[in-house]
């Protein structure tokens, strides 16, 4: 196999109640290996695949991934002006040992390989979804992007930058 896509989101608007969903944008069906590489979002809500069972994913022997959601004994169907989305989030662990004087397959080592592509899409995905400086601005480093104040001094604030122009979470 080879991971020929980029992505590792799709995103669906809803205009019709829908049971299933192909792991898939812009006609391009992302490849996946694992059921629970699939984390599954209904209105900005992460969906359970247990307790209680709302959603089953499917993996064809070409590693793509269909969602389907569960109609019985409780409706899970998405409905019109739902928003779904399928996002892929492999381990970020490293499980494959290859061991000397062994025979080399090329299956294991291929599926290797898929996985590290898998999680270089899956960090770079995440990178382009954050808020960020641009390599044109200078003096920025963590030291002045961490936000270190604590969680109930958030509440309530907004992120905004001081007059030095360190972030900080504000009131306006």
């Amino acid at each position: 196999m080879t991971v020929d896509t980029i992505g590792n989101r799709a995103e669906y608007t809803l205009t019709d109640t829908t049971a299933s969903f192909s792991f898939e944008s812009g006609g391009v069906k992302f490849k996946c290996f694992d059921q629970d590489d699939i984390k599954v979002y209904v209105n900005g809500v992460l969906k359970t695949r247990t307790d209680p069972a709302q959603y089953t994913v499917a993996i064809n022997t070409s590693n793509e991934a269909t969602v389907t959601f569960l109609s019985s004994p409780s409706d899970y169907r998405s409905t019109s002006g739902q928003v779904v989305i399928l996002v892929r989030e492999v381990s970020l662990a490293q499980t494959t040992n290859y061991q000397n004087n062994n025979i080399f397959d090329a299956e294991t080592l291929e599926k290797s390989i898929d996985l590290e592509a898998m999680k270089s899409q899956q960090v770079s995905s995440k990178s382009d979804r954050s808020i960020k400086f641009s390599d044109d601005v200078t003096g920025v480093t963590s030291a002045v992007t961490e936000i270190s104040t604590g969680g109930t001094a958030r509440s309530n604030k907004i992120l905004g930058f001081d007059s030095s122009g360190n972030l900080s979470a504000t009131v306006e």
